[in-house]
């Protein structure tokens, strides 16, 4: 990929995925992982800026009352990034539980507990924080990470 027009731009936040579809080989496998690894922390380093993955977890297995947040394929997806948080869906629609994948090397950043479905036709982020205040009343708790 070129990166010089990140690098002109100086462009703060990458979002990339789902990273399924950056490779066309299999992503349970360490050498495949590690070169995406190494691409996307030579941009990261380049550029100087923040990454966004998405990626998914595997199928709920035999047995398992709730689907794993875990992310499917290599190990190295609960290692190598600086945060890692998979979606736990609620029983109310459009709500999520965030849920660590991965133990933050910055803990002093904060992330909320829960997130929701941003509001079509509004400029909300497809996915949007659920105030402290909100989480409460709708019965999830209050949870700090």
């Amino acid at each position: 990929a070129d990166l010089s027009v990140s690098i002109s731009l100086r462009i703060k936040l990458i979002c990339i995925g789902p990273l399924y579809n950056l490779s066309s080989r299999d992503l349970s496998e360490h050498a495949v992982v590690n070169e995406m690894k190494a691409a996307i922390n030579e941009a990261r380093s380049i550029c100087g800026s923040a990454v966004i993955m998405e990626h998914h977890a595997p199928h709920r297995g035999n047995g398992d009352k709730d689907r794993s947040v875990r992310p499917y394929g290599s190990s190295t997806f609960l290692k190598w990034p600086d945060f890692g948080y998979g979606l736990k869906p609620e029983e109310e629609e459009g709500y999520y539980e965030l849920q660590k994948t991965r133990f933050p090397r910055v803990r002093s950043r904060h992330f909320p507990g829960w997130m929701r479905w941003g509001k079509q036709g509004t400029l909300e982020w497809p996915w949007m924080p659920v105030a402290d205040h909100e989480a409460e009343m709708m019965g999830f708790g209050n949870k700090k990470f």
